[in-house]
């Protein structure tokens, strides 16, 4: 899955304007910040969905808008929205992306037999990947260090 998200990093590049948003997250105001994260996750989601299929099951989907619904309300900052989906593999996971797209796998669904609090537990850790800024900050982070070692030529 690390391969996964490598090139989805790399499409990123090629697909959008990488230099505004990461001024933005970097220099803006907290709203235009939470915006750029937006539209970078946004952009990115778009690219999860070409790559994996986005499972249409009203059930599952039904279950993570409801747990994560509660969880969302206890958010302080409601500026910022959260998207749930889930994503067919077989991977055990759960991941999160810049802006509040939040996926989680269709086998970790039914490792924990769709239950509710662990369900909640695993929503609640990625939330707070989004709140604290960890997927913006891992791609600024990223993104600076291939600034830093390209070579610059006069």
């Amino acid at each position: 899955m690390e391969k996964f998200f490598i090139n989805l990093g790399r499409k990123l590049g090629t697909t959008v304007n990488r230099g505004k948003w990461y001024y933005k997250s970097l220099f803006g105001s907290e709203d235009e910040a939470i915006e750029a994260e937006y539209f970078m996750g946004n952009a990115l989601a778009a690219n999860i969905g070409r790559e994996m299929k986005i499972q249409n099951d009203p059930i599952r989907q039904k279950l993570l808008d409801e747990v994560g619904g509660k969880l969302i309300e206890k958010v302080v900052n409601k500026k910022r929205k959260f998207k749930f989906h889930v994503v067919e593999t077989n991977d055990i996971n759960a991941f999160a992306l810049p802006g509040g797209f939040i996926f989680v796998t269709q086998a970790l669904l039914d490792k924990i037999e769709m239950n509710r609090d662990e369900l909640s537990y695993i929503l609640a850790h990625e939330i707070m990947h989004v709140v604290l800024k960890h997927p913006i900050n891992r791609i600024l982070t990223d993104y600076s260090a291939q600034v830093i070692s390209s070579p610059i030529f006069f």
